[in-house]
């Protein structure tokens, strides 16, 4: 029941309405000799039917589509058609499982880097002080990006530091930590304003002063 509903679902949702079941309860799909099967060949021959929907391609028989089509029950116009639609399916399935054993080769490859890093940490977790030994260990690389900013006050650098095992990881840093960077940022920002103002006042009232001593003298 569920096969037949899957199967009329889709025809309907792909404009196919006038719809036939072909129907073999108890045959295996390798057994060509089946009432059902067999019906359907005949209607395929006398051009009742246009298009032939299953759910498994299994229970429609690919050997059968070379018997039919060499004894005559299969005309060539749809014997290559439905071999067509056959070997597109295939190709889909394949390229599927493929992709799926790629992606399962990539979680467990990260899966084993993962613990592997959990190793390291746990054989250097009580040391108090950082050693070549444990450097080494933990980082794969470090790569230094070409500094950005003309003035050095203003002067920025990207340094990456690659980790053996888990790459370029990055913690996460907590919002209260960001904010507080931002506000001693700002702050820092403001400071240097005001000493640059004085910096600028007193040189205003030097001159104002010495100018003031050109016109008594």
């Amino acid at each position: 029941m569920k096969t037949k509903k899957y199967s009329e679902d889709y025809a309907k949702k792909n404009g196919f309405t006038n719809i036939k079941h072909y129907t073999d309860d108890g045959y295996a799909g390798t057994n060509f000799n089946r009432p059902g099967f067999k019906e359907m060949l005949e209607d395929i021959k006398a051009g009742r039917v246009a298009t032939v929907i299953v759910k498994d391609q299994s229970r429609f028989g690919v050997k059968n589509l070379y018997e039919g089509n060499i004894l005559g029950k299969i005309p060539d116009k749809h014997f290559e058609r439905m071999l067509k639609e056959y070997n597109e399916e295939l190709d889909v399935w394949e390229t599927r499982v493929l992709e799926l054993q790629a992606e399962l080769d990539s979680v467990k490859e990260e899966q084993d880097n993962i613990s592997q890093f959990e190793k390291l940490v746990k054989k250097y977790r009580d040391y108090d002080e950082i050693t070549d030994e444990m450097l080494h260990g933990f980082i794969d690389k470090i790569v230094v990006h070409e500094s950005n900013g003309k003035k050095y006050s203003a002067r920025v650098q990207q340094i990456d530091i690659y980790f053996n095992f888990i790459g370029a990881y990055i913690p996460p840093v907590a919002e209260e930590e960001l904010i507080a960077e931002k506000k001693a940022t700002e702050e820092a920002l403001r400071l240097k304003r005001e000493r640059r103002n004085a910096t600028v006042r007193r040189y205003r009232a030097r001159v104002r002063e010495r100018e003031k001593q050109k016109v008594c003298g």
